[in-house]
């Protein structure tokens, strides 16, 4: 679950590089955006952790577990806004592991260039990413870290066929061409009062695609705004349902965001 594999994007996972310079065009200082907090991430929505090293292992790194299945649910998570004004760009960034596999921490080493790509690459592998722990020379588990890189591109290339007998989540079909609508639910009462804001949502996806419910999960603290989001995804959006283990339609959640913000 939560926030995007979109038709027209690609999303790598490769070993740190070198740095390399990058153009600021937000507002904030990415620089300032080094570290998401565990607990502002629902930490109580994350699956449990089941990778645990052989009894007897020697001392070693943290490492994935279960990486392919994680790794599609970073790539499903493209910010929508993002999406909206064509951004794109390279995140590399470290996380620290606890002795339960689980990240507790999130370094952006190098910016994208944009604030709203390197948050989304901290808070997407803060919620979904899970390890092996490190081992110290006892074998007992202990605090690591891990870095790698996460390149949001927008290609043109479709994405490749799931494998029949995989289970995924509900990921968004054809955005381009559907998320400036959701957009266009910005209400004109709204524009008047000059409210803006924030709206996290859990979305539920139906076997056929359809968004038949919306929950929201932080508000913008505008009740108007909050439920025109809902309407908006509810409306317009369209996805590919999640798959069950025989891989046939099924329900699924997804998370999404909308910001509506200031021209």
């Amino acid at each position: 679950m939560k926030l995007l594999k979109f038709s027209p994007i690609a999303l790598l996972l490769a070993a740190i590089c070198a740095p390399q310079a990058v153009a600021q065009d937000d507002e904030r200082d990415p620089r300032k955006l080094l570290y998401v907090p565990y607990e502002e991430l629902q930490a109580d929505k994350r699956p449990p952790v089941e990778c645990v090293n052989e009894e007897g292992a020697a001392a070693q790194e943290a490492r994935p577990c279960n990486q392919r299945i994680w790794t599609m649910r970073l790539i499903e998570n493209y910010p929508v806004d993002a999406l909206r004004n064509s951004l794109t760009g390279t995140v590399e960034f470290a996380v620290a592991i606890g002795p339960d596999g689980r990240p507790f921490r999130c370094d952006v080493t190098q910016s994208s260039g944009h604030a709203i790509l390197d948050e989304s690459a901290c808070a997407s592998v803060m919620r979904h990413a899970m390890f092996y722990p490190a081992l110290d020379e006892k074998g007992e588990p202990t605090e690591g870290r891990w870095a790698s890189t996460l390149v949001y591109s927008l290609g043109n290339a479709e994405p490749s066929p799931e494998p029949k007998g995989l289970s995924r989540d509900p990921r968004p079909r054809d955005v381009k061409s559907w998320f400036k609508p959701v957009y266009s639910t910005y209400p004109k009462r709204a524009a008047r009062h000059r409210l803006f804001g924030r709206v996290g949502m859990e979305l539920t996806i139906d076997a056929r695609g359809k968004v038949s419910d919306c929950v929201v999960t932080q508000s913008s603290g505008h009740e108007i705004l909050d439920e025109a989001a809902c309407e908006g995804f509810r409306k317009f959006s369209r996805f590919d349902p999640a798959l069950d283990a025989q891989g046939e339609p099924t329900t699924g959640k997804f998370d999404a965001e909308v910001n509506y913000s200031k021209p």
